[in-house]
């Protein structure tokens, strides 16, 4: 017990320095996306620069180097995406699943356009997240020294979030962060 409790808390501060330095780099990364997506558009590679967003790394590679006719239809393949965004996220995941999800059975609508039939003719990839959409009061807090302002059921606004507030979690719907991700200890 002697060795292993000090291992116990180096490897949670490394943990945390592991994620701390992951959400960084993952916010260059988001500007750097940021800029190309300008200077795309700038030079009339892309209609709009946060198209940038809605294209596969590939995609992307393919409409930055090849810059002719053939990428319009990636360009009509990334509009379409954005468009379509507004109904994916009205679908509700299950909080818990294995394997490939059956959409149709399995999944909820919330107030969408969407229907039980249309689900079936979409593919979701990626990471659940969260199960939906949040509805609250929105509580800026740019220091934890300000946390005492939180509510139950509030939408946190604040630049990032470390394990330092992961107690208030269970209280918010939702939040919102500047710079991190699903590894950023939110729900």
């Amino acid at each position: 017990m002697r060795w292993f409790l000090p291992w116990c808390r180096r490897s949670v501060a490394r943990r945390e320095e592991t994620k701390s330095a992951l959400v960084r780099i993952l916010h260059a990364f988001r500007l750097a996306y940021r800029q190309l997506g300008y200077l795309a558009q700038i030079e009339g590679i892309i209609p709009d620069q946060d198209l940038i967003f809605y294209f596969t790394h590939y995609e992307m590679s393919q409409v930055i180097e090849d810059r002719d006719i053939s990428n319009a239809a990636l360009i009509a393949k990334a509009s379409r995406r954005r468009r379509l965004r507004p109904q994916w996220e009205k679908i509700v995941l299950p909080e818990v699943f294995k394997g490939i999800v059956n959409l149709k059975d399995n999944c909820a609508v919330s107030d969408g356009d969407i229907t039980k039939e249309e689900l079936e003719k979409i593919e979701v990839f990626g990471t659940s997240a969260s199960n939906g959409c949040a509805v609250g009061r929105a509580c800026v807090i740019t220091s934890l020294q300000d946390a005492d302002k939180i509510c139950a059921e509030d939408i946190l606004i604040t630049k990032s979030t470390d394990i330092c507030w992961s107690p208030y979690f269970p209280l918010l719907s939702g939040i919102v962060t500047e710079m991190g991700g699903l590894i950023s200890h939110g729900k």
